[in-house]
């Protein structure tokens, strides 16, 4: 399990992820400091992020934690178990993280927040910045070692560890995924005069 910011959930339109974000204040729990998200201290980007681009992303990231959610409802002796749906965990969690960090390598190359040696530094870069509080940034470099681990000791599974990350860190993705939005939504404000 990989401890991490608060746990605020959503269930909403993700059209509607500016009004979410205000108002659950998710910023201050795992994002840059209330107001200081998108302000001019970070400044626009001479280039925009791509937006149909990310909306794609975020859209299969959707997905991905959908059937994650609806793997939590098994016991550990079910999932231990039933192959195919430990199979589907490995999956919806390499696809969705792998999501998770095609957003960041965007956002850290449109921003010019420098380069990351690593996956994993892509979150860091971003809480370098602002972006991301430090310990979610941690967090969601964990998950990258856990993206990792699936795609590269694909045969060393522990199946207990998988049932642990699908029970505690899925909302991590969720979060990711509000950060996203609350980013476009940002993107798409018209500049001020």
């Amino acid at each position: 399990m990989v401890s991490g910011c608060g746990a605020a959930m959503w269930r909403g339109s993700p059209s509607s992820s500016r009004g979410y974000v205000a108002a659950t204040g998710i910023y201050s729990l795992c994002f840059g400091k209330r107001g200081e998200l998108f302000n001019s201290a970070f400044g626009k980007a001479a280039m925009r992020l791509n937006v149909s681009s990310i909306k794609i992303r975020l859209q299969k990231l959707e997905r991905y934690i959908v059937e994650l959610e609806r793997l939590q409802s098994l016991t550990l002796a079910t999932f231990r178990s039933d192959f195919t749906a430990q199979l589907a965990a490995e999956r919806a969690f390499q696809a969705a993280i792998e999501s998770c960090t095609d957003v960041a390598s965007h956002v850290v190359s449109v921003y010019n927040l420098g380069r990351p040696e690593a996956q994993r530094d892509l979150f860091r870069l971003l809480a370098d910045a602002g972006y991301l509080r430090p310990a979610f940034a941690d967090t969601l470099g964990d998950l990258v070692a856990l993206r990792n681990r699936i795609v590269h000791l694909y045969w060393d599974t522990d199946v207990e560890r998988l049932y642990d990350y699908l029970l505690h860190d899925v909302i991590y993705l969720r979060q990711f995924r509000d950060f996203a939005l609350g980013l476009l939504a940002s993107e798409e404000e018209p500049p001020a005069a």
